[in-house]
């Protein structure tokens, strides 16, 4: 076809063209020579193979031409192209992306048999593509399978809920460079995150509450039980920006089933539109089915764990109540072990006077502001 350079370019689900293979003969221009592999442009710089892949047949522009966008004029006057062909790659009837030929020496028109050679030699590259995609995707698949396995090892054993959360989210964010993972747990009426540290961004994320009924891509999640994938958030009716996370392009969201109910959401975000798809949607439902079962596990054991504790709890007040008959030691002993069971920073036991109109503190611990007298009692 005599051009000057040729380019490959996949079509992502925001419509933004990965250029995917290049080629440039001895005659291309300096500034053509630039490469642009694996480089993404945004859709603006699409039109021309948007408008291919619509019509079906290749598209010849330049820069002045006015059908071509302003992005697009730009780049051919910036890398020097007097004349692009793009020809769309189509597989089967489904888009795969196009073909751009450039020639930076003239502007021509190409022949009819050119245009003919060239929707050959982009069905051949339609098909390379094809098979290029199958094999990635088949790739991906066992990387997804493997990493289920390893998350599904990793938290069988683990019973302490912010360890469990904070290890999956991790996996994730090591594995795929998520933006942001996060775990957040139904309570009552509202979905609610945990504090956590950014170790990326060195900075806390504080306690964050979502009524179920609010907005928000994971609120909605929570109240339908449905997965909820947002491509762009910039278009997406349900997301609202966070401050801690202001580089959001793109969320993906999936409820926490276990037992038929739902407990929570698992949320993965990232800085690129159009970096979350399906294959993520399926990823994080296949993990969230094993996360809810070992949170449901988690809390399952904490809730063993504080009936032992109150039993515990009982026994040694009960020993202890025994073990003396003086008042102060008994007093005592119920304020410990109360205080000790619900976790608090001081325990107080009150009495109330003869009258019946004032509580009178009788036995503390941690008491600062309590002045006690010779009989452990307070004055």
């Amino acid at each position: 076809l005599d051009v000057t350079s040729a380019y490959v370019c996949e079509l992502d689900q925001a419509q933004r063209s990965i250029f995917v293979a290049e080629y440039y003969s001895p005659a291309a221009s300096a500034a053509e020579g630039t490469s642009d592999l694996n480089v993404v442009y945004e859709a603006e710089h699409s039109h021309t193979g948007l408008r291919a892949l619509r019509q079906g047949e290749p598209v010849v522009t330049w820069p002045d031409d006015p059908e071509a966008s302003e992005a697009e004029r730009a780049h051919m006057r910036q890398f020097g192209a007097r004349t692009v062909l793009t020809v769309p790659l189509t597989r089967q009837a489904r888009p795969l992306g196009y073909v751009e030929l450039w020639d930076s020496r003239r502007t021509r028109a190409f022949t009819e048999a050119e245009l003919q050679l060239a929707q050959t030699l982009a069905g051949n590259a339609a098909v390379a593509l094809e098979h290029a995609k199958l094999y990635q995707a088949a790739q991906r698949q066992a990387e997804h399978m493997r990493l289920i396995n390893d998350i599904s090892r990793d938290i069988a054993g683990i019973l302490d809920l912010a360890a469990l959360t904070a290890r999956v989210g991790q996996r994730l964010v090591d594995a795929f460079g998520y933006y942001q993972v996060a775990v957040g747990l139904i309570q009552g009426n509202e979905l609610v995150f945990r504090p956590r540290f950014d170790p990326r961004r060195s900075i806390p994320i504080p306690e964050t509450r979502f009524p179920l009924d609010g907005a928000g891509i994971m609120a909605w999640v929570a109240k339908h039980a449905q997965p909820w994938l947002a491509a762009d958030v910039r278009t997406d009716p349900h997301f609202i920006p966070s401050p801690y996370f202001p580089d959001t392009r793109s969320e993906a969201s999936v409820p926490l089933m276990v037992h038929g109910q739902n407990i929570g959401v698992l949320d993965v975000q990232s800085t690129e539109a159009g970096r979350l798809g399906p294959e993520d949607v399926t990823l994080l439902e296949a993990i969230s089915s094993q996360l809810a079962v070992a949170i449901d596990n988690a809390r399952l054991f904490a809730e063993a764990r504080h009936r032992a504790d109150e039993v515990a709890a009982l026994l040694a007040a009960t020993l202890g109540l025994s073990s003396s008959l003086d008042l102060s030691a008994r007093l005592s002993v119920i304020t410990e072990q109360a205080q000790r069971l619900v976790g608090a920073d001081s325990s107080t036991i009150y009495q109330l006077d003869p009258d019946g109109e004032i509580l009178r503190p009788i036995m503390a611990l941690d008491a600062a502001f309590f002045d006690f007298d010779n009989d452990g009692f307070l004055d």
